[in-house]
Formats: structure tokens, sequence, C-alpha cells
């Protein structure tokens, strides 16, 4: 009996591992990569004085680094070039065109353009009178319109000209035609190209058309004409802030249709799909945004993070520049979400610095704020097209940054683009998992004149005006703060909304637990019957601290403001409807908590694929994460994958007090990674911790330090008696100036107590700026970001020891010489060259900027 027990239970465990085994699957491969999923570039080209000698040799250094596409933008030229200057839209220039497509095609590389150069749109085909308009009462042109006169910034030679009225679609169809004229040369193939391009709107004073009165009495219901005097009348009263209102909703409505929906539907037409950067725009963002098939926004300036050792630039004035506001790029996810869009971009890095100062280290907490505010598609700003035989620094753009192939960042590039492909494969290959949908309303904004009793535009580098001050963006702040994760939308975005049979709203792949709508004054009829509509099939509806006020605009304002008062009385009326006036009444209404990781100080953006759920999770704080943490989600397995080495495994499930389940990890300032929560059980490697812990083995402080590959030439060997910049290492005075690499090398003997066979951290403490490092002969990373850490492989550390630190600093240092020297190195036209506060250039009174490794250099052992 007891053997024919035995074999029975052997027969179950045979069956249990044939049937049950299987459904534990493996952790699921990455993403395949594509070159959408890899960063692109802007890729300007100067006086488009461009050869194919020229551009394969930098389309080909692009490929080898990992970079994924390029977007071309023709500009001003380099004087001394101009026999090279090519007239744009010319033969010549298609042909040129033409030859990147198909080298593009064959290093894998993907192409968009700029419907025009520089920017805004327009050109040499554009004369007064389908040029920009501004109103003038006094003025004796059709319609109280007058020009601006503004003319293309950094326009490319051929393309010069006035700028378009971007309200009148006569204009805008006259300007593509010179593109339908060069994109159908019999001999040119054009089909390569992925993208059409509208950068953000600078149109400065552009506030009228010449059939604006016709266009507002056909869109608002009564004549504009009486009234005029009020878009110029200081002291506004309740009837011209209505009507202010109206004019400002008519201003969109024009640059919605007849600008952006235009340039959209012919760009479709023609074969291409549209990047749009809708902000700057005198229109609801969202709707511009929403009708292009990627919306872009923008990171101009540093962020403000609290990362130890950031770099921060001296001249850098707040006051001046936009601080990178999430709650602004969320303008441009949130309409890709709504509209079920795949591809959201950032124009990425912009003046994070002067120029010549900018570190990877930089740059990489800029993008980890872009993939929270849900962008998944970056674009450097960006590489200037330069001669191969150029000297340095080369063809410059006048933005910073320069992430070019004579820059100090292209050594370490492949670095960042590794990064950012692999966060990138997660992101893009997931879609939105949102708590809310959190209303708009613009027509609170728009119920008055805009800054300087000019139209409104919602410019991001002024969104304390529109957003931030604002009971919208204060309710936005205090949702994040909350944890609640969530997306914009506007009133022509709302009745496009359906409801499932659960009372959830689904919009484009996402499926919302309910809209809030903030402290408000102004709401249109038929925005609130949409909301009626939706709450009567079960939707929660949260209104914060009031309901709606009264209707805006001016015409019939009466007879609606009564239709509002009825429909509101019946919708407070609807059990899914809730006045709420803290953020804790929102979980007790919607019985929807937020994420413990705000709460926490983490930044994060939740997302969901085929196998679960995926955060993107950054620390942007001053201290580190070591916790456990409550995630919003039911799952059988937690993967923590970390993007910058490509590592993941298991982390461990932890059961709370009331059976909870948490997870545990850690997370220094300035490093991201994705916690992906699987619904079916997972097998694979448990997760390894590489932090340090508080075990030190303790460094001597005598190195030597030897440089190359850098110029000025340094030559001999260096005895450093304690780590610190390398400009103070030698009585040579051309230390101060060289940019290239230093070479730190260090004997140690460790003592017998240490466990060789483990797993160590070298913490290397301050790095100017990136660093390879080799231990007894093997190469164990680069570092290049904070903190600038890598691992020790165990079996590496022997009892004596031998480590090699190659450390490359910007190139600041180098232009410092350069000027001093009186090189002719500024040679641009338009603008020419600037400093970040768009002073002329000159680094001839600069201090000479730290280098080498400050450290202090340790060895931890890990976690």
């Amino acid at each position: 009996m007891k053997q024919k027990a035995g074999a029975i239970i052997i027969w179950i465990i045979l069956l249990a591992i044939i049937f049950i085994r299987p459904w534990i699957r493996r952790l699921p491969e990455l993403p395949e990569i594509t070159s959408e999923i890899k960063p692109w570039t802007y890729w300007w080209w100067m006086g488009s004085a461009v050869d194919t000698a020229g551009i394969i040799h930098q389309l080909e250094s692009f490929a080898e680094a990992g970079i994924g596409g390029v977007h071309i933008i023709p500009i001003y030229g380099v004087k001394g070039y101009e026999e090279n200057f090519t007239p744009y839209l010319s033969s010549k220039w298609m042909k040129m065109l033409e030859y990147t497509l198909n080298e593009s095609h064959r290093l894998g590389l993907g192409v968009d353009m700029t419907t025009g150069t520089g920017w805004p749109f327009g050109g040499p085909q554009i004369d007064t009178s389908l040029s920009a308009k501004e109103f003038n009462p006094e003025s004796t042109e059709i319609g109280y319109a007058m020009p601006t006169w503004q003319k293309v910034k950094r326009a490319a030679p051929g393309a010069e000209g006035l700028v378009i009225d971007h309200f009148n679609k006569d204009a805008l169809a006259l300007y593509l035609k010179r593109f339908d004229s060069a994109f159908n040369y019999t001999d040119i193939d054009v089909s390569g190209l992925r993208a059409m391009y509208n950068d953000s709107y600078e149109v400065y004073g552009a506030n009228w058309t010449v059939d604006f009165l016709s266009e507002f009495k056909r869109r608002r219901g009564y004549d504009l004409e009486p009234y005029l005097s009020i878009l110029s009348d200081t002291l506004p009263d309740r009837e011209s802030t209505r009507i202010w209102s109206d004019y400002h909703e008519t201003i969109a409505d024009l640059i919605f249709e007849k600008f952006t929906m235009a340039w959209d539907h012919w760009a479709g037409q023609s074969g291409f799909i549209t990047r749009n950067q809708a902000h700057g725009s005198p229109g609801n963002l969202l709707d511009l945004y929403g009708i292009c098939d990627i919306p872009e926004t923008e990171s101009f300036g540093p962020g403000e993070f609290n990362i130890p050792g950031l770099r921060k630039d001296d001249k850098f004035e707040k006051e001046s520049f936009w601080i990178p506001e999430p709650l602004a790029m969320k303008f441009a996810s949130s309409a890709a979400h709504t509209q079920g869009k795949k591809l959201v971009s950032s124009e990425t890095a912009t003046w994070l610095a002067d120029h010549f100062k900018v570190s990877l280290s930089q740059v990489k907490p800029q993008v980890d704020q872009l993939f929270v505010a849900g962008i998944n598609h970056i674009f450097y700003h960006g590489i200037t097209y330069s001669p191969e035989n150029e000297n340095f620094p080369g063809w410059l753009f006048y933005a910073s940054t320069n992430f070019g192939l004579q820059s100090h960042l292209w050594a370490d590039l492949p670095e960042l683009n590794s990064y950012i492909t692999r966060c990138q494969s997660l992101l893009q290959n997931s879609r939105p998992d949102q708590d809310f949908l959190l209303y708009f309303p613009i027509h609170d904004l728009w119920n008055g004149s805009g800054p300087d009793h000019k139209v409104l535009q919602l410019d991001v580098h002024s969104v304390d005006q529109w957003l931030l001050n604002s009971p919208f963006g204060k309710l936005a702040v205090e949702m994040t703060d909350a944890g609640y994760v969530f997306d914009y939308i506007s009133d022509k975005q709302l009745f496009a909304l359906s409801v499932d049979g659960k009372g959830k709203i689904i919009s484009g792949n996402t499926r919302y637990e309910g809209i809030i709508i903030p402290c408000m004054n102004h709401m249109p009829l038929e925005t609130l019957n949409a909301i009626y509509d939706l709450a009567e099939k079960g939707v929660k509806v949260l209104f914060h601290e009031q309901f709606p006020i009264t209707v805006p605009g001016y015409f019939e304002w009466e007879q609606k403001q009564e239709k509002l008062e009825k429909i509101m009385d019946s919708l407070k009326l609807l059990p899914a409807v809730k006045l709420f006036g803290q953020k804790e009444e929102i979980e007790y209404f919607t019985d929807l908590k937020g994420e413990q990781l705000a709460g926490k100080g983490l930044s994060f953006i939740r997302k969901q694929d085929k196998y679960g759920i995926v955060y993107f999770i950054s620390n942007f704080c001053s201290e580190e994460f070591n916790d456990t943490v409550l995630l919003n989600q039911i799952f059988r397995t937690v993967e923590l994958y970390d993007p910058l080495n490509g590592r993941r495994g298991l982390l461990p499930v932890i059961k709370g007090k009331e059976g909870e389940q948490l997870c545990a990890f850690t997370l220094s300032p300035g490093e991201s990674v994705f916690i992906r929560c699987y619904r079916k059980k997972r097998k694979g490697p448990l997760w390894r911790d590489h932090h340090p812990t508080d075990y030190e083995i303790i460094l001597p402080e005598k190195w030597e330090l030897e440089f190359h590959d850098g110029y000025p030439d340094i030559h001999g060997y260096y005895l450093v008696d304690s780590l610190g910049s390398w400009i103070d290492a030698g009585t040579d005075t051309l230390l101060k100036y060289y940019s290239g690499y230093g070479k730190y090398s260090l004997d140690f003997v460790l003592p017998d107590t240490i466990e060789l066979n483990r797993e160590y951290v070298l913490d290397m403490g301050d790095v100017r700026e990136t660093a390879k490092v080799w231990l007894n002969g093997q190469y164990i990373g680069k570092a290049w970001c904070i903190p600038f850490r890598l691992l020790i492989p165990q079996g590496i550390l022997a009892p004596d020891n031998h480590l090699s630190i190659d450390v490359r600093n910007l190139s600041a240092n180098r232009i410092i010489m350069l000027d001093r020297s009186g090189a002719n190195w500024e040679k641009f036209y338009d603008i020419n060259f600037v400093h970040i506060d768009y002073t002329p250039f000159d680094a001839s009174e600069w201090e000479p900027v730290e280098s080498g490794l400050p450290g202090p250099v340790k060895i931890f052992l890990t976690k």
C-alpha cells in the first residue's frame, strides 16, 4: 500500500509539473527596439549649406550613437559659406532632402521636417494681404486689420518673408502651395518623410484678420462692430468681459479650424503625419494638441530639483525663463491620452545652462520629468549640421544645448541614448492608466483681456499667470500631491466621451473613474448638458468648492443663464454628482485612493500593458527613499527594472497588517526605475539591490593623474595628494583651459578581513562630468549621472588592486581659451551667438569651471 501511495504521489507531482508549471510564466521579453523608441534630435541646417558627404557622415554617426531619427530645420547661415547656401525648396535643396531620406532609411533612422524654416510659418510668397494682422480701430485696411510686419524668425536663405495670418485659411493655402510644387517634382521622392512639424506659436501681436467681424457674427450671433471700443478699454466692466470672452473664443475657433485643422489635413493628404507644439497659441491647447498625430511639449530651462550635486548655471534667472512645469507638459500628454494617440513628444533640454556648460547629469532629470508627465518620444534640442573638417566648436545654433559631434557630450551620449531607449520601449508600448479627467475651464481665462490688454496666449514661459495660480492649477497640484493620476479634458473633447455599463468614462484607449470640475465661474450651456448626460449614465462628477455660476459670452446670456440654472438644479439631485471641498472627499465619494508613492515624495506615472500595470518612478528629492510602499494594484508578481543598466528582478511582496500588498525598494536622489505589476504569476531572478551599505573600505589619498585625447596637449604625470578639480592640480596654466580626458590611477591593498567574493559599490561622489572605470584591468562601466556609482561584481576585488578612473570634463574651459585668444568662431548670421541671458556670447571673462574628480571616491558593500 505504501508503495502504491508513493507512486500516486509521484504521479501527482509529475502531473503538477506538466500542467501547472507552464502557467507560471517567465518574465516577458522587453519590446522590440524600433527607430521611434530611440531618442531623436532636432537637426539644424545652417544656410542649408549641406552636401552628401556631410549628411552621410552625420547620419552614420547618429545611428552608431543610438539616435533614432532627425528633425530637419533649415535656419540662417554661416558667414563665409554663402556660396554653399542652398535656397529653400529649390531643386538642389529637394535633392539633399531626398538623399537624406534614402540614407536614413538605409541606416534605420526616421526623418521629420518643419513645414518651413525657423518659425513661425511664413516666407517670400506671403504679402501684406495674407500676413499676420493686428486690430487697429483707426486702420484704413479692410476690417480694421493692420499688418504686424513680423518676419519669419531664424529663416533660412530663400525662405525669408512675412509671417502668415494664422486666422486666414487662404494664407495657409497659399503658403502650402510652395510645398506642393516642391514635393511634386517628378524626379524627387519624399515618401520616406514621416512627419511635418509646427513649432510653438510665437506670433507677436497678431490678434485679428480681415474677415474677423463676419466670422465673429456667424459664430457668436451678434455684430461686434458697435463694441469695438471694448478691445481698447482698459477699465472693463461685466458687459465688456463677456464680449472679451466671445472675442477670445472666436480667435480660438479660427486658429483651430483655419490653421491647425487645415495644416493637419494637408499633411495627411500629402502622406505625412503631424507633430505640433500648440503652446503659446491663443486657443484651447487641449484641442490644438489633440488635432495632430503627435502632440509635442517643450522642456525649456532647468527644472527645480532637490537632487544633491545637480549642476545649476549661476547666470540662469528664474524670472527670465520658464521653469519646466510638469502640469503644463500634461496638456500635450492629456490630449494624446484622451484621443488615443500612441506618441507624445518633447523639445528637450533647451537652455539647461549656458553654452559649453551642460552635463549629461543635468539632462537626465529633465528627461525623467518629461516621462513622469506622460512624454514618451524625446527630441534633443539639438544638433547643428557642421562640416566634418570644421574646427572646434563647429557650426552652432544660438540656443543651448549642443548634443553634436564636436560637443563634450558626444562621446558619452550613447549612454543617455540607451537609457532613454530602455525607458521609451516600455512607455510607448503601454497605455495610460488614469484615475480621473480634470476639466480645463478655459472660459474663466477668456473672460477678460489677456496680459497688457491683448489676446490671451497660453505660453509655457508664463505658467504662473494662467495655470499655477488658477483654481484649476491649484487643484491639479493638490491631486498630484495626493497621488491621483489624471488627464485634462476640454469642452470640445467632453462631447466625444463614451460611458461603459459600469459608469466609467471611455476616451481613446483609457478608462476613467469620473470627471472632476475645478472651482470655476463660467461654463457653456452645451458643456453643462454634456456633463449632465454623463452623470445621468452613472459617471461620478465631482465639483470642487462650487458649482458653475454663469454662462460665458454676451449674446442672449440672460436666457442661457436661466437654462443653466435649471439644468444645475436637476444635476445637483443626481446621485453621481458631488460637491467637495477637501481632496480627501474624493476617496470617500469614489472609493479611489491616491497612490502612496506621492506621499513618500516620489514622482511617477502609471500605465498598463497586456501583462499588467507599469509604473515609472523618479526620486527628485534630496533624501534617499528606502521604504515599503503600497501600490493601488492587485498583482501576483512584482518586477523592478532599472533602465540605467537594463537589470531586472523580482521584488518580494510583503503583507501589510490588513492584508495589503507592499513592495520594498531603494531609490537614491536622481534615480528612476520601473515597477511592473503582473496579473499572473511570473518566475525570474530576484532583484539584487546594489545600493551601498554603511560598510566602507577606506582608500588611500595619493592618486596619479595623466591627460589624453584632449586640447590643449598636456604631457606628464601629476601626483594628487587629495582629490579635487584638476585645474588646480599642477603649475601648468594650460590645465585651466584643458578639455578632454584625465585618468586617475590608484593602487591600494585590502585588509585580510575583507571578503573578496562579494559585490561592492564604487561611489565616486562628485564627477566633473563623466567617468569610465577599470578595476584590476577589468572594465566595470561608465558613470554619467547622479549618483555617480558603479557595481563592482564579485571576484574583481583582490588583495592588491589597481583602480583607474578616466574622467571627461566640459568644453567650457577650452572656449575660454578660444575667446581670450580672439579666435573667430562666432560667424553666424541673424542672432549669431548669445549667452543664456541673450547677451552677445563672450567666454573670455569666465572663470575656469571645476573639472575632473572632486570625489570623494569610496567603496561600499552592497545591500
